[in-house]
């Protein structure tokens, strides 16, 4: 392996495991946060939601308990009226507005009169009424054993067939004998109406009548102040708890007007799926004390909130979708979470870029410190191939630029000791040419000779020289050492060489 990869690796792991390290925890910790801020948001605003509910539904529940007591207080007013003049002697009505005269079929128009008169004195009564109640009155009226009945405001003929005795208001106070409560489909205009009825009692004690006051639905049951903050999936009834279950009484989908007037009222249990959310509502009833529960009904999650009358065995119970209710805080979590996704793409973002960036910056810091590495090559391996001109790029004044210049300076002292290297080989070849090559063959003489030197040259000589020519002359024999080594010595012993030759 190459030393910039070695250097490379060992840079990069210097430097990426730290920045992967705090990256992590930096992307976890941030999805931590967002998590717990998330879920923060979204309980803060479940609980404002509820308790904005909760506070909405009790006062809609006093408001609506306003609203019966004061409809039960006009009742009981135009009871009381009509009583006094069913028992006082005939006089003549008042002027004014008087209120419908109505009869069962084949009354004849002599008792209409006659049972009438007493009645159409109750105009200011009447009057009075419309103004207090202003829209939370659809009618007044007062019926008579005989079906004789009086209304206001005034309307048109009664339907074919009405007679008041056989209407659930007059049925249900003639057997109760006090103040009762129905709801059914007025008559006249085929509205849901909520019905307050009650007998119309002599001063001994005799029923002479019902008085009754019909309210729109609507005006007891004001879904639209629901509706606007909670959409149109609210659902608003009376419930009442009969016989340890809860039952609906009331809302507006409570009877169906295209059904006719005649529709008897049947109260309905609320299929409520869960146990525990139908157990809580009933505790609520039974304590008088407002509730708000999760439950599903028919398969929906709806927050339930209920507000008990006090004065009453019924209550107003409010059914809100649960993704209402938790909508903002459904978002704010959303949000939150969006966010901190966002926020976490950057930061990987970010952290991919700096790995990159280590990546380069290691990769080129490697490159850097092994460029003088490779030039010190190249330039060693041209020096080895005999190529003495080679030099290494000059470096920094770091190790790296030491060793270039030292390799630079050391090329040339190398040359010139290839260059010394040769004269003193070629000295030697000199030098060895002064030396004899053979010793001369003289008759009954073994001779030899021969020189090593220590060095490439040196003083140490010897030689042959010869007078006469074999077989009858003779020879000298010289041997000699110069003082000194080397070059030198080499000279010297040249110099007496030439001296005796």
């Amino acid at each position: 392996m190459r030393i910039r990869a070695k250097l490379l690796i060992i840079l990069l792991a210097l430097v990426l495991p730290p920045l992967v390290a705090v990256s992590y925890y930096a992307l976890r910790e941030a999805r931590l946060l967002g998590d717990e801020l998330a879920s923060r948001a979204a309980q803060s605003f479940k609980h404002a939601a509820e308790a904005e509910l909760a506070l909405m539904v009790d006062l809609i529940g006093e408001d609506v308990s306003d609203n019966r007591l004061l409809l039960e207080l006009a009742q009981a007013m135009l009871a009381a009226d009509a009583a006094r003049m069913l028992e006082s002697p005939p006089q003549p009505a008042e002027p004014g507005l008087a209120p419908s005269l109505s009869a069962p079929p084949g009354t004849s128009e002599a008792q209409v009169r006659s049972s009438g008169a007493p009645l159409l004195r109750l105009a200011p009564t009447f009057a009075t009424l419309q103004a207090r109640l202003a829209d939370n009155l659809l009618w007044a009226y007062v019926a008579l054993p005989d079906g004789v009945m009086a209304t206001a405001p005034r309307h048109g003929p009664m339907p074919a067939g009405f007679d008041a005795r056989t209407r659930p208001w007059f049925q249900a106070a003639m057997d109760k004998g006090g103040t009762v409560w129905t709801i059914l489909v007025d008559a006249a205009t085929g509205r849901l109406t909520a019905t307050v009825s009650g007998p119309v009692r002599g001063r001994d004690g005799k029923i002479l009548g019902v008085a009754g006051v019909d309210a729109p639905l609507e005006a007891m049951l004001p879904e639209s102040d629901l509706s606007r903050r909670w959409g149109d999936e609210v659902r608003a009834s009376f419930v009442r708890l009969e016989a340890g279950r809860l039952e609906l009484i009331g809302n507006r989908d409570f009877l169906d007007p295209a059904l006719g007037w005649k529709t008897p009222m049947t109260p309905t249990p609320l299929a409520i799926d869960n146990t525990d959310g139908q157990a809580a509502l009933i505790a609520a009833m039974e304590s008088r004390k407002p509730a708000l529960v999760a439950l599903s009904v028919d398969g929906e999650e709806y927050f339930a909130a209920l507000r008990p009358f006090t004065e009453a065995p019924a209550g107003l119970l409010v059914l809100v979708p649960r993704q209402a209710v938790l909508h903002q805080a459904d978002s704010a979590e959303s949000a939150i979470l969006d966010r901190t996704q966002a926020m976490m793409a950057v930061v990987a973002g970010i952290t991919l870029l700096g790995v990159g960036a280590a990546v380069v910056l290691a990769f080129i810091g490697a490159r850097a410190v092994t460029r003088p590495l490779t030039g010190l090559t190249l330039a060693a391996t041209r020096l080895a191939e005999g190529d003495l001109d080679a030099r290494a790029p000059a470096g920094g004044r770091d190790e790296l630029g030491q060793l270039a210049a030292a390799f630079n300076a050391m090329a040339p002292e190398l040359a010139e000791r290839m260059r010394l290297k040769q004269d003193m080989l070629l000295a030697k070849e000199v030098q060895q040419n002064l030396l004899p090559k053979a010793p001369p063959h003289l008759p009954g003489l073994d001779m030899a000779g021969a020189t090593i030197f220590c060095d490439e040259t040196g003083g140490d000589y010897f030689d042959y020289l010869a007078f006469a020519e074999a077989p009858h002359g003779g020879c000298d024999v010289i041997v000699g050492d110069a003082t000194g080594h080397g070059i030198a010595a080499a000279l010297f012993m040249a110099t007496g060489r030439a001296l005796l030759r």
